[in-house]
């Protein structure tokens, strides 16, 4: 099981014969054996899987290429900072006389 699964990863299939080849995670359920997901490009066909089947990288340890399961693609986008919260906002920056 891929201890690191977290809403908003992509996942490429490691058999290129799968239908779906791109997946989004959506939720994980707590215990995190499973977890939600839909088709990455058009968010449609929202299923559960099991989270073992989601694997950080398409090549095993040995070195040989996955041929089931999904494979780490992208991270989620991390969420933005709400305006002047960031640490070189303008107000941090007035000089005193």
């Amino acid at each position: 099981m891929n201890a690191t699964v977290h809403p908003g990863q992509v996942y490429r299939a490691c058999h290129p014969m799968e239908n779906y080849r791109r997946i989004r995670v959506t939720e994980v359920a707590p215990g995190g054996d499973q977890a939600t997901v839909v088709d990455a490009d058009s968010g449609t066909r929202p299923r559960r899987i099991l989270t073992k089947v989601l694997h950080a990288s398409a090549v095993t340890r040995s070195g040989r290429r996955r041929m089931s399961g999904y494979a780490l693609e992208s991270q989620p986008e991390p969420p933005a900072e709400p305006h002047g919260t960031a640490d070189n906002s303008a107000a941090d920056h007035v000089e005193e006389r």
